[in-house]
């Protein structure tokens, strides 16, 4: 599986290389002067329409802050590039090859706001997008100690540089040590969601009021709940929203990321949907100043992308929900039309018709481990709506569909799947959630830090019930350090690292396929409650693992073919019985 996944980065790599720029646009040349405290919004855009029409192939940036106002956030995007082959966006860089050029979202600060994008890049084939830092003004979260706790309510002294806010909604809170600036050991005082309603519905108790003068920059939180999960000399965290997209990628087949920082986000930090091929070097969130996180969801969604992804040298620290997430849809045909024909969607978010690329595969799962191909010809809207009211599509396929489809026959969308995903050299760290969740095949992690991750650092799986997969195949997690991951559970799943699917009401237990294949080799785990837990593999490997103080280094069951090879454990890490 290396051996091919090497090869494929290989062609890959050849693919995005490219002459030297013939036209570029300096957005100078329209008015767009960093750190003049002018809004920059509408001279950026002149700079785009000018390279679409001129076919310019860079898009170039000063050294600077580039201010993007927005009166609101929810509906303004603030850069706007589509359908525009061949373009690279290059912002400057220090001395120290760090990026130069930031792009500062500005706008009026109110809890509970959606973030439209800073930037949304679509149809733009061979994009690439360097030296970049996104940031927003003010930051959408703050932090600071707790100073007092009588069990009814806390006082938090917000750290200085940190946003000050009368009323603001603690949406995605968490807890963090004073002296080591990482996560404790504890679950998330607020999740956003789905908690995010609750908040909504009674604000008053989720809501920090300033007390004492300006300078004293304390506030307090009139909350029983909350208070008993704190304790004075504890660093509490909060984002005052949880929704949004700041960055978005979609339909750029060969996309390249590289040298670009995102310290601050409304939502999610970045996605890319819909694309073919992804690489990215040298991507970094992380918090600035006295922040302790950067956003309130995941650092970087893949979301139905195709071909390979490439993410080398990666840095995640302090996202309140999972750090790189790469999954496409599960579907299921809910209704036969013909011999060739049925009526597909899911239960959470149904689906749209072009979901079904023409001439990608269906993959129909018999049962937990026998999976039939199928051809896509032709997929178009339905009028008719699942029970729980989502839309349907109408796919018809080049062979026929085989007598024992029925309306619990999971069906992996490979037309919306990753060939294959290569995460290298890259680090996770105080990440209130999932570090890298592996919901495709023939992914590949090696050489990787994961550092104080409260679900488990890796999953490795479907998400059914989340519509969220395929289930996965070869998946080679090699050469990682864990330190103290997985102290909270996540769909059952408790291992630093997780193998194991989420089960869908619509699939009977004993339907639910199979993972396959999965090496975990050559990792050391330190701190970590349990090391490997795992359930529903075919084809485990274990072996040529440290164990350092992990109380329960291997925890599998209701597995098939599992080989537990040699592992080191020390003296307070038990042998697991074969």
């Amino acid at each position: 599986m290396i051996k091919g996944i090497l090869s494929a980065l290989a062609l890959f790599c050849v693919g995005l290389q490219t002459v030297n720029a013939a036209v570029a646009v300096n957005v100078a040349d329209f008015g767009a002067v960093p750190n003049d405290a002018k809004c920059d919004r509408a001279a950026i855009a002149k700079a785009v329409a000018a390279a679409k029409q001129n076919g310019a192939d860079e898009i170039k940036f000063e050294k600077g802050v580039y201010e993007l106002k927005v009166a609101d956030t929810s509906k303004e995007r603030c850069i706007e590039i589509e359908g525009i082959a061949n373009l690279t966006v290059s912002g400057a860089t220090e001395e120290n090859g760090t990026p130069a050029t930031t792009f500062q979202r500005q706008f009026e600060y109110k809890p509970d706001l959606n973030g439209n994008q800073i930037l949304r890049v679509s149809n733009c084939p061979n994009f690439t997008l360097k030296n970049v830092v996104f940031d927003n003004s003010p930051r959408y979260m703050t932090a600071g100690e707790i100073i007092s706790n009588d069990g009814e309510s806390i006082r938090v002294r917000v750290f200085d540089g940190n946003p000050l806010f009368d009323k603001s909604l603690a949406i995605c809170a968490n807890l963090w040590d004073k002296n080591t600036k990482n996560l404790k050991k504890k679950g998330s005082v607020t999740f956003g969601a789905p908690e995010g309603g609750n908040i909504k519905n009674n604000p008053e108790k989720y809501t920090f009021n300033i007390v004492g003068g300006p300078k004293d920059r304390v506030v307090e939180l009139k909350n029983p709940e909350i208070a008993k999960k704190c304790e004075v000399g504890e660093v509490f965290s909060w984002n005052f929203g949880w929704l949004g997209y700041q960055v978005i990628f979609m339909r750029c087949d060969n996309l390249y990321v590289e040298n670009v920082r995102t310290h601050s986000a409304l939502g999610f930090c970045m996605q890319a949907s819909f694309c073919r091929n992804v690489r990215a070097k040298d991507v970094k969130f992380l918090k600035a100043g006295n922040q302790m996180h950067v956003g309130s969801r995941d650092a970087w969604k893949l979301m139905a992308c195709r071909g390979i992804a490439v993410i080398e040298n990666m840095y995640i620290e302090g996202v309140r929900w999972d750090g790189q997430n790469v999954h496409g849809i599960f579907v299921w045909p809910y209704e036969k039309v013909d011999a060739k024909t049925a009526l597909f969607s899911n239960d959470l978010y149904g689906i749209s018709h072009d979901a079904f690329a023409i001439g990608s595969k269906v993959g129909f799962m018999k049962d937990k481990e026998e999976e039939l191909l199928l051809t896509i010809v032709s997929a178009k809207p339905s009028d008719k709506l699942t029970d729980a009211g989502k839309k349907m599509v109408i796919v018809s396929f080049a062979e026929d569909l085989p007598e024992w489809v029925n309306p619990s026959t999971t069906c992996n969308l490979y037309g919306m799947n990753l060939d294959s995903y290569v995460l290298i050299n890259s680090t996770f760290k105080n990440i209130a959630g999932t570090a890298s969740l592996i919901r495709n095949d023939n992914a590949s992690i090696t050489g990787c830090t994961f550092d104080h991750i409260m679900y488990p650092a890796i999953c490795v799986g479907g998400a059914m019930g989340e519509v969220e997969g395929v289930v996965s195949k070869n998946a080679n997690i090699m050469n990682n350090t864990f330190i103290a991951c997985s102290w909270q559970a996540r769909h059952g799943a408790t291992g630093a690292v997780s193998a194991r699917v989420q089960q869908s009401p619509r699939v009977p237990a004993k339907l639910t396929p199979y993972i396959k294949d999965v090496n975990i080799s050559a990792n050391t785990f330190i701190d970590c409650d349990v090391g490997v837990e795992t359930a529903g593999v075919k084809g485990l490997y274990i072996g040529g693992n440290k164990f350092i103080n992990t109380a329960k280094p291997v925890y599998e069951y209701d597995n098939a073919a599992v080989i537990l090879g040699q592992n080191i454990y020390d003296k307070n890490s038990p042998q697991p019985k074969n």
